[in-house]
């Protein structure tokens, strides 16, 4: 056998025992949970909009205008990225 091959066979066997000896190692549990029906939330949740802003000068005011203006059940954070 060739290195390439033994390479691609330990990777798989990597992901495999990943996949079977760590079930879900790629979930942090951070579920989205509906509330119960009578349940309220104590707090709304925050939505969080990434803005990129590279040189975009003559439309940004009218972009964060539109973000601004949105409503609804969710507190807005917006984080403009340059």
């Amino acid at each position: 056998m060739t290195v390439l091959p033994l390479l691609a066979l330990a990777g798989l066997l990597a992901w495999l025992y990943l996949f079977f000896a760590h079930g879900r190692f790629w979930w942090d549990g951070g579920e989205c949970r509906r509330p119960v029906t009578g349940e309220t939330p104590s707090r709304p949740p925050v939505v969080t909009v990434l803005v990129p802003a590279r040189n975009e000068a003559p439309t940004i005011a009218t972009a964060l205008r539109g973000l601004l203006a949105q409503s609804g059940p969710f507190r807005l954070r917006i984080l403009v990225i340059d």
